[in-house]
């Protein structure tokens, strides 16, 4: 507990399992800070979760800075139900979690999440939200030469069991390829940030700046020295200010 003014919280509250459009049942988690400054959902990777330990790292980073954050597992994932798609039908559980935010909203999604947040936006999203916050984001299907093994695993049905088996996530066997990231920006009326790590050795850096290149003013690209994929510690700071840069550019692309 702090002793400056702030009651804050970093033990997430499970709350009511939320129902996708499409009939999956997601568990949900709440981190609640007091007094609340605004509402951040945090979309987890491919073969994590709700509570996997850089979510919370995440989470609790946010509520020492007057977040109110909510997390879940995504389907095919944890306590949740129905099979992960990877990219196809994500975006539906964004949209399911998001009406649970009592403040102003700002959606961070990492890796395969932050896929499923750009899908939501670019579909109208809802009018409440005030800022799109991507991580480890892919700007279109291309891996690096190292892992193209990975991304054939998607391909057949076989390879999506054996994705699935390694991750520990249940993964549905259809495979869809949905649009690449990169063609939907131009598609979202929020404030849109980019994180993403100089040593990602999954999506190449040099993509980064394509998720920006069509999207609407405001944007912004944050480039991390020494970063990798996903929600690493070297990130942290990068994601506070991505969000806090989000929450004040807002009413200016509003108006």
């Amino acid at each position: 507990m702090r002793t400056d003014g702030r009651n804050t919280s970093t033990t997430p509250v499970a709350l009511p399992p939320v129902q996708t459009a499409d009939g999956v049942q997601l568990r949900v988690w709440r981190w609640r800070a007091v007094p609340q400054r605004a509402t951040v959902v945090l979309v987890h990777g491919f073969g994590a979760g709700g509570l996997h330990p850089s979510v919370a790292s995440v989470a609790q980073a946010l509520v020492e800075r007057g977040f109110e954050v909510l997390s879940y597992d995504a389907r095919g994932h944890g306590e949740s139900g129905g099979l992960s798609t990877l990219i196809d039908r994500e975006q539906l559980d964004v949209a399911a979690v998001t009406p649970l935010a009592t403040g102003p909203l700002v959606v961070v999604g990492v890796s395969m999440g932050a896929v499923a947040a750009l899908r939501w936006a670019a579909a109208g999203a809802s009018p409440a939200c005030d800022g799109v916050v991507v991580v480890s984001a892919p700007a279109r299907w291309r891996l690096r030469p190292a892992f193209l093994a990975l991304g054939l695993l998607t391909r057949t049905s076989l390879g999506v069991a054996v994705l699935g088996r390694l991750s520990g996530a249940r993964v549905d066997r259809r495979f869809r390829l949905a649009p690449a990231p990169a063609s939907l920006v131009r598609q979202i009326r929020q404030p849109l940030a980019v994180v993403h790590g100089t040593r990602d050795r999954l999506l190449p850096a040099r993509d980064a700046p394509l998720l920006l290149r069509d999207a609407p003013a405001p944007r912004r690209l944050w480039l991390v020295t020494d970063m990798g994929h996903g929600l690493v510690r070297s990130g942290i700071s990068a994601i506070l200010e991505a969000v806090e840069w989000a929450l004040a550019a807002a009413p200016a692309f509003s108006g």
